[in-house]
């Protein structure tokens, strides 16, 4: 057994934390890492999903919200969420583990457009229903993650650095 060692001075500062760890991989002389992701969903999960659309009849446009987090300091309040989708007017999908359907209550109570509750879906299912939406607009989270590697665009919305204040005008 062996280990190795090194320090690198980030670049800069304002790349996501993987373009730095490719300029660390590029200093040692090695090739830089493809940053394309493949997620497999097959056609019958992509049907399912499908066919969920056309059941819940939505008009315009669809964002995922991503309402899970970790930590209740980088959860950013449902009157958040709501907020943006009423000013949009647009159908909120919530999607995460089944213990964020806790807050699917409150959300569709805020907003009197469509919310559904995709909450508890497996990865792949989550994957196909993410593939039918505009936008996604979450805390920092897998489901986040997912939209990202997915090419969908993201809005992260984040705790204030220092406090974890979510009412601070930082976050």
């Amino acid at each position: 057994r062996f280990s190795i060692s090194w320090e690198w001075s980030v670049r800069y500062t304002h790349y996501h934390e993987i373009e730095n760890l490719q300029d660390a991989l590029m200093d040692l002389g090695l090739k830089k890492p493809s940053l394309d992701l493949d997620l497999w969903v097959s056609a019958e999960e992509r049907r399912k999903a499908k066919m969920k659309f056309r059941n819940w009849k939505i008009k315009g446009k669809i964002v995922a919200i991503g309402i899970g987090a970790s930590q209740e300091r980088k959860r950013w309040p449902v009157e958040n969420f709501a907020k943006v989708l009423n000013a949009i007017q647009a159908t909120g999908l919530l999607i995460g583990g089944p213990e964020d359907s806790i807050y699917y209550r409150e959300l569709s109570r805020l907003c009197p457009q469509n919310v559904i509750n995709a909450c508890g879906a497996t990865l792949r299912q989550t994957i196909a229903l993410l593939e039918h939406c505009d936008v996604f607009l979450g805390n920092d989270s897998g489901p986040k993650h997912l939209a990202a590697a997915m090419g969908l665009p993201v809005v992260e919305v984040n705790f204030h650095p220092r406090r974890g204040n979510s009412s601070h005008v930082s976050s």
